[in-house]
């Protein structure tokens, strides 16, 4: 988990189908390629409101649980 969160530090702040699919893999958890897709455009959209950043948070991390509700953790790497 340490690792998976080292590397996200370093990335860049952008929400790709291919970059939460590694995380998803590093975390030993898998995911639908179509759903992810919509995560990530719900991810970016957030991002574009200009919504404060905990309250993004806490939405994207409620659309994670809504959308796999076993995948809690990637809730909280997402958010």
């Amino acid at each position: 988990m340490k690792r998976t969160l080292r590397q996200l530090a370093g990335q860049p702040p952008v929400a790709t189908p291919d970059r939460l699919g590694k995380t998803l893999d590093q975390l030993g958890l898998h995911w639908d390629v179509e759903a992810l897709a919509a995560l990530c455009e719900h991810i970016d959209d957030l991002a574009r409101s200009e919504r404060p950043a905990p309250f993004a948070a806490a939405a994207i991390a409620a659309r994670v649980v809504a959308m796999r509700p076993d995948y809690e953790l990637l809730a909280l790497v997402a958010s």
